[in-house]
């Protein structure tokens, strides 16, 4: 409630520093149309259920707006729709000039196009794009004498007036008209718009003059004035209003780096990596192509926000999506304004075969950059893992593990391995036979060995199962062994006793 207060007083003083005619133009605007109403077809059941919902006028006008753009690209439309808006009085926040015969002039640069505004706040341009700026003013006289005594006094005649509108980005003139396209090499760019209204007026001086028009020897019986012509003057009058706004240059680079952790050694064997995207800006989405199949991790998407109401001129805002395609190779990503990490896995091997990946970026513009030339696919050497343990081990006493690597019948030494062994993990390096041995204390069964990808070798695990066994069994089944031992040579003894005497 404190904000609205404050708003509500806010604007309630901007409006009485304005000029009562704007005051009251700005009131017949009806926010919930802007400035523009024409632009909705609200003979549309669809528009008219819209406008009689119980919401804000500034709702209803989000809704109206995205209901007409929702088949058309979402920059292009706000371009469209704001190049159709009147401005016939200041938007809110305009600062208006008032002299003696220059009244109301006022220029206001609207919009940038095409702009967004990121999450952070920031405010983006392209390096070529267009200004949209608006302006006004009128001359008016002050009361001129009618010189009908003893009205006497100063008639006012206008001679000239003039009014040029100037266009600068960064400093350089682009243009005189309401609409100007700029070009600029920088990472920041300020648009200014300045008015320069001047106006000539002749002024007349009159002044009363009086003189005995009857007379008698008694003397003036009557006394006759007029407005009689004393002199006349130029007057020249000037105003400049001018007005400006700022904005980062979108220039958009980036640079890829797509590692592959595996590449496939059969034709069964799946593809596994990660790409990694630096961008100097926020981008809307990148693709990563393998083969015919198509991955998409989406950041950023666009949607309307609406700036100098009640004219309610649109612009772009970037909003959070951090999503990806459904059907992808896409286990993991995170993304933040400037990097987007993206690992992927389980590709099949014939998507590739050759060894090729595609990748384009949409940046925040909706312009789509082929970086395929960047990416290019260097697969990894597959090495083989071999993992050696004992078949029965019983359970607290130690054992060895052997971990070997080698590729194409050549040991790989100096190679870091990983073992994995009832919760935890042992580190080891392997030596000048590509070994790495490991004494591990039995209480269960699976045991696991990995190396990772290092930059040239590609990540490879095994797993092997050792049958972990306790003491006291082991002397109930060799006791249970030796009784059918003994049993068994029993039942032999007595088969041949019987048959010796038949």
């Amino acid at each position: 409630m404190r904000k609205i207060g404050v708003n509500l007083l806010f604007a309630t003083l901007f409006l009485s520093l304005l000029p009562s005619h704007a005051s009251s133009c700005l009131e017949s605007i009806n926010p919930a149309l802007g400035a523009n109403p024409s632009f909705f077809n609200m003979s549309d059941p669809v528009n008219q259920g819209i406008y009689n919902l119980n919401i804000s006028a500034d709702e209803k006008f989000y809704l109206l707006v995205r209901s007409a753009f929702s088949e058309a690209p979402l920059l292009t439309s706000m371009r469209s729709y704001n190049m159709l808006l009147p401005f016939s009085c200041p938007p809110n926040g305009t600062e208006v000039t008032d002299e003696s015969y220059i009244h109301d002039a006022w220029v206001r640069t609207i919009t940038v196009m095409p702009s967004v505004t990121d999450e952070d706040g920031n405010y983006w341009a392209l390096p070529h794009g267009e200004v949209l700026a608006a302006h006004n003013y009128t001359i008016r006289m002050p009361r001129s004498a009618t010189n009908v005594y003893p009205d006497c006094g100063v008639v006012y005649t206008i001679l000239n007036s003039r009014a040029e509108l100037l266009v600068y980005a960064n400093g350089n003139y682009i243009g005189n008209s309401d609409l100007a396209s700029y070009e600029v090499n920088s990472t920041n760019l300020n648009v200014t718009a300045e008015l320069s209204v001047s106006a000539s007026v002749r002024r007349d001086y009159y002044e009363p003059y009086c003189y005995c028009c009857k007379s008698s020897k008694d003397g003036c019986e009557e006394t006759c004035c007029y407005c009689k012509f004393s002199r006349s003057d130029v007057d020249k009058e000037q105003a400049n209003p001018s007005t400006s706004i700022g904005s980062k240059v979108y220039n958009f680079e980036a640079s890829p780096n797509l590692t592959m952790l595996q590449c496939s050694n059969s034709s069964i064997s799946p593809v596994s990596g990660n790409l990694s995207l630096n961008t100097s800006v926020p981008v809307q989405a990148v693709s990563i192509f393998f083969g015919g199949a198509r991955s998409t991790v989406y950041a950023y998407g666009l949607d309307i926000t609406t700036i100098l109401g009640p004219h309610n001129v649109l612009e772009a805002r970037s909003f959070d999506i951090s999503s990806h395609s459904l059907k992808t190779f896409i286990s993991e990503y995170s993304i933040s304004p400037s990097l987007i990490l993206v690992n992927f896995t389980n590709i099949p091997p014939e998507y590739l075969n050759p060894p090729s990946v595609g990748l384009i970026v949409v940046d925040l513009f909706g312009i789509q950059h082929n970086l395929t030339s960047q990416a290019s696919v260097t697969c990894p050497i597959n090495p083989q893992i071999e993992l050696t343990v004992p078949w029965f081990v019983e359970k607290g006493s130690n054992f060895e593990a052997v971990v070997k690597l080698s590729e194409g019948g050549t040991s790989i030494p100096n190679k870091k391995v990983k073992l994995l062994y009832s919760g935890e993990e042992f580190t080891g390096t392997t030596n000048s036979a590509g070994e790495a041995d490991f004494t591990l204390t039995a209480n269960q069964s699976a045991v696991e060995a990995e190396s990772d990808y290092d930059g040239r070798y590609a990540e490879v695990r095994a797993m092997d199962v050792v049958a972990v066994y306790e003491s006291s069994l082991v002397s109930y089944l060799l006791s249970f062994l030796a009784f059918l031992f003994i049993l068994t040579l029993s039942y032999i003894g007595v088969r041949f006793m019987l048959g010796g005497e038949q």
